[in-house]
């Protein structure tokens, strides 16, 4: 084969495969993601269509004994602030009151607010 047909068939393969992803993309646009939860033995399942992550279990977390896992579970919670939650509780021997969360570095009265129904101490 010439060198320029060689590049065609090339060039007509890297359309292709952009048609592809596009319709791809077009296809799962609008289909929601499940959200998913880590359960106490570790596994994932999907959660229920709560309204809020944390409101996928009837108890409260409690934030003193919470496990980095059950705070990631928490709507608004990732890693980063469920590792430092738990820095806190180690440093400050505790919690005392739920409102101390925002004396943790990224956690506002905001999203305290919408943390006060699913924790405890």
């Amino acid at each position: 084969m010439r060198a320029g047909s060689q590049r065609s068939i090339l060039l007509f393969a890297l359309f292709l495969m952009a048609c592809a992803a596009v319709l791809f993309c077009v296809a799962f646009e609008n289909t929601p993601l499940e959200p998913y939860r880590v359960t106490s033995t570790g596994q994932s399942e999907a959660a229920s269509s709560a309204p809020a992550a944390s409101a996928l279990s009837e108890e409260k977390v409690n934030i003193n004994t919470a496990s980095k896992e059950e705070l990631i579970g928490l709507n608004g919670i990732g890693e980063v602030l469920a590792d430092r939650i738990i820095e806190y509780r180690e440093a400050n021997g505790g919690y005392k009151d739920v409102r101390e969360l925002t004396n943790v570095k990224g956690i506002g009265e905001k999203l305290l607010e919408k943390l006060l129904p699913y924790v405890t101490v």
